[in-house]
């Protein structure tokens, strides 16, 4: 069990066309850091409507997760690829205190 940790990406399809890829480490390691990392995953995975706004989709991630786990931080990337247009988007947000 000390070996799990909170690294983890993760592909969500908005649309067909919209794939979004999720990097994030969530810091320490163990059970509990896997745990916040899947929750991390699993919020990450409910922005499809703002897919087209990776920083706008990390602002809701970072107001959904707030106060959870408040000895834990997560450094992310999210990355919204639109193929139909040929563009990247992309926003990252590093460890530091939520709720400020």
């Amino acid at each position: 069990m000390t070996s799990v940790a909170g690294d983890f990406y993760d592909f969500v399809i908005a649309t067909p066309q919209q794939p979004i890829l999720l990097i994030a480490d969530v810091s320490g390691r163990g059970v509990p850091t896997a745990l916040f990392a899947f929750m991390v995953s699993l919020v990450g995975g409910s922005q499809r409507a703002h897919a087209a706004d990776p920083s706008t989709s990390l602002f809701h991630m970072n107001a959904a997760l707030c106060g959870n786990t408040p000895e834990q931080f997560v450094t992310a990337a999210y990355v919204h690829v639109d193929s139909a247009i040929h563009e990247l988007r992309y926003a990252d947000a590093a460890h530091a205190r939520c709720c400020s």
